[in-house]
């Protein structure tokens, strides 16, 4: 598989993988899929869904769980191997390449593009040609899914490293996310209202956002304490319809819906969010 020479900072999803613990697997895992099934009441269904930032395909089995087809893209060689041996599918097609050039697909063709914690770590020109992207291929009315970190204080650029993480500037972020180095993840945490507002700018219309991977301080200790006692395995975004009648993912919602009611305390005691974006004409 020929690529351009770049890779994801985050091999094996180390640091990652640290968030999450610190979060409690369980919960980290309701809340995107909680979110994710929300979103998929107001979809429907689509003909094509375009997975623009695949990854190691993770949310390929949600996507296919409401698409006839879906095409799944990224850039790392390596990360896209992955994909392409754990979702074979004849449903599912595979492309490795920028999410800025989407060339190969046809304008006006895709029900949905979902594109799932990119934005945060590529170049800021790559976000403006991947939104570009993103309308041509979208037919009138289909959705963007867009999952991103975001700040409640405007931009933030960070470079984390297993030993933590240090606020760099806007610069020094965009060189070290055109130049990856192994263990060193650049990250952009978005103002909010700069996000929706450049989505605008491209020709989309905010349908729904959530605020999610809330500070365990918000939920009832003992709450969490029950909870993290769910098979975290069990706990996927295109099965997450067989445990809404389960008590404790009632009372999960119930706490979940009531965060984000206020959207204040929301945006300050969350680190990422996900929008649900409609292309307009």
């Amino acid at each position: 598989m020929s690529g351009d020479g770049y890779f994801y900072p985050d091999v094996g999803d180390k640091m990652t993988g640290e968030t999450v613990e610190r979060f409690g697997r369980t919960r980290w895992a309701l809340e995107e899929a909680y979110v994710l099934n929300e979103f998929r009441k107001i979809i429907g269904s689509s003909d094509l869904t375009v997975d623009a930032g695949t990854g190691m395909g993770r949310l390929i089995p949600y996507l296919r769980s409401f698409s006839r087809k879906v095409i799944a893209i990224d850039r790392d060689p390596m990360r896209l191997s992955v994909a392409m041996k754990n979702f074979d599918f004849e449903d599912v097609f595979f492309a490795q390449g920028r999410i800025g050039d989407l060339s190969f697909i046809p304008p006006r063709i895709a029900g949905v593009v979902n594109c799932s914690h990119v934005f945060q770590h590529i170049p800021h020109y790559e976000v403006l040609h991947g939104l570009a992207e993103f309308q041509r291929v979208l037919k009138v009315g289909g959705f963007l899914i867009l999952l991103t970190t975001h700040s409640p204080e405007g931009d933030k650029y960070y470079l984390v490293e297993q030993e933590g993480s240090v606020e760099v500037s806007k610069e020094e972020f965009e060189k070290a996310a055109e130049n990856p180095v192994e263990g060193v993840l650049p990250v952009r945490k978005f103002s909010v209202e700069g996000i929706v507002k450049l989505l605008k700018d491209f020709g989309f219309e905010l349908v729904k956002k959530y605020y999610y991977h809330i500070m365990p301080g918000q939920y009832p200790g003992e709450f969490l304490e029950v909870l993290e006692k769910l098979p975290g395995n069990s706990v996927t975004p295109h099965e997450f319809h067989k445990l809404v009648e389960e008590p404790i993912v009632k009372e999960f919602t119930e706490h979940f819906e009531r965060i984000n009611g206020d959207e204040e305390s929301a945006r300050k005691n969350s680190i990422d969010i996900a929008f649900l974006f409609r292309r307009r004409e």
